[in-house]
């Protein structure tokens, strides 16, 4: 027993010093990314005004944008970022006329980010990671402000540059990583800008005018990137060529003195399982692997080629990417292009959005299997199931055309564009020479299904099928089942 006690106690022991030695370790690295934060704003200081910028960004200036220092022993990645303020006591560029301040680079902010731990890794974590929340528990930050000589700020030749990142529903997206590029802009200069939207979900720069026309590759290339949400590239214009379709978020075209406002919709990634089952979510006898023809997530734009003008999003047959293959058991993870790189891989989640499955192909891939709905599916459409930022397992409800039964339809004889599905039809299928009755119901789509469970068979007859709902006749359809499946739609009136 005093062994026992021993060795909680020397366990419990050796628990707290490993923790508190960690604390003082971690306590150091912060002490000198400090340090390290307050030394480098220190010899920015000593930078003329005119140079106090990140080598690419705007304005461009000599200061290193993103490198790895090791001081006393401890590896840092040290990030900076500097852009011009427009202060709101002169006015504002973003104000209009006649308060409108078209001298809006006031002064200079500069930014330094210093990282430990796994931030250091260039190879993984790119300079967005750094200063985006990846790494608030082992990243220090620092900002101060430089006013121009003499503290009157010239006049500009740049535009002004806006961007709001939002989410699907009107939600402020906060501290949103962004990069802006811009290639031969206004004067040939190379603009390279990384920072982030603010608390509002607002990000506000002066930037060279972009040089070139509509089509030009000068105009700026905006890449939204934040952790858990899609990331967001800006596309040239429709040409019918290079780019296929009108994209949502185009380049933008800054003028200038003018202000370019843009509002990125930052749609949350998700966990989307897809399951091949029968009638009864059981797997398919059938060996797979099956092909799934699905198309939906983030809306990327139109089809201008088409008409009507049909959407294209990032799962989507328009890029040849929309067929998802199961494993042998029915499974498949569906993943759309959410890193935002133009293909579908396995570094990508499924997209906030519907998803839409095309029956067609899929009866053209699987002759003898008939699809019938998605579970959970859209109130409305079997054929459509809503992916939001939670996780969500969805049944690929299928029927094998070999095996007897019966797939129906109940409708509304006064519907003929069969606008209103008739949900808790109730169906009893019988034959009395067989000795078989069962009753299921309609789902929310109409549809119904015998045999009514997985353990029954139906053997080849006439069947009596009637459908009976509140405040409609009862409606008899003889149905004659031989050897595989037969599929009807019922016509019921008021």
């Amino acid at each position: 027993m005093l062994l026992v006690l021993f060795g909680i106690s020397t366990t419990s022991f050796y628990r707290a010093y490993s923790a508190a030695a960690l604390q003082i370790i971690e306590a150091k690295r912060r002490t000198a990314a400090v340090a390290l934060a307050n030394e480098r704003m220190e010899q920015i200081r000593n930078v003329p005004y005119e140079e106090i910028a990140v080598v690419g960004g705007s304005p461009s200036g000599r200061l290193s944008p993103d490198e790895v220092v090791s001081v006393s022993g401890i590896t840092f990645r040290l990030v900076m970022t500097a852009r011009f303020i427009d202060d709101p006591n002169d006015g504002l560029g973003t104000d209009s006329p006649p308060n409108q301040d078209i001298d809006f680079d006031d002064y200079k902010r500069v930014k330094v980010y210093v990282a430990w731990g796994d931030a250091v890794d260039t190879g993984t974590y790119s300079t967005t990671d750094v200063i985006s929340n990846l790494f608030d528990r082992t990243r220090i930050d620092i900002t101060s402000t430089f006013t121009p000589p003499g503290g009157i700020e010239g006049p500009t030749d740049n535009g002004l540059l806006s961007i709001n990142t939002i989410a699907p529903d009107g939600s402020i997206v906060q501290n949103v990583p962004l990069r802006i590029q811009c290639d031969n802009c206004d004067g040939g200069l190379d603009v390279d800008i990384i920072d982030s939207t603010d608390s509002t979900g607002n990000f506000v720069q002066s930037v060279p005018p972009s040089s070139g026309g509509i089509f030009s590759s000068a105009n700026y290339v905006i890449t939204a990137d934040q952790a858990d949400y899609e990331v967001i590239v800006t596309k040239p214009p429709y040409d019918g060529l290079a780019q296929t379709y009108n994209a949502t978020n185009e380049h933008l075209t800054v003028l200038r003195g003018e202000l370019t406002t843009a509002t990125f919709v930052m749609s949350p990634v998700s966990d989307f399982e897809v399951a091949v089952r029968d009638p009864f979510c059981n797997p398919l006898p059938l060996a797979g692997p099956y092909n799934i023809s699905l198309q939906g997530g983030r809306l990327l734009g139109s089809d201008p080629a088409t008409s009507p003008s049909s959407d294209v999003f990032s799962l989507d047959d328009f890029f040849a990417n929309d067929i998802v293959t199961t494993d042998g058991n029915g499974d498949v993870v569906i993943r759309s292009d959410t890193d935002g790189n133009g293909i579908v891989d396995s570094a990508d989640q499924a997209g906030f959005g519907q998803y839409t499955v095309d029956d067609v192909v899929f009866e053209t891939e699987y002759p003898d299997l008939t699809f019938w709905k998605m579970v959970p599916g859209d109130e409305t459409d079997r054929n459509i199931t809503q992916v939001d930022n939670s996780a969500v397992n969805c049944n690929f409800i299928v029927v094998d055309e070999t095996v007897p039964g019966v797939l129906f339809k109940a409708q509304d004889a006064t519907d003929p564009l069969n606008v209103v599905d008739l949900e808790n039809v109730v169906a009893r299928l019988r034959n009395v020479a067989l000795g078989y009755t069962a009753t299921v119901q309609t789902d929310q789509y109409g549809y119904g299904y015998f045999p009514a469970n997985a353990t029954e068979s139906l053997a080849a007859g006439d069947y009596e099928l009637r459908l009976s709902l509140d405040g409609y006749d009862d409606t008899i359809e003889v149905i004659t089942i031989g050897g595989g499946l037969v599929e009807t739609v019922v016509d019921i009136a008021p």
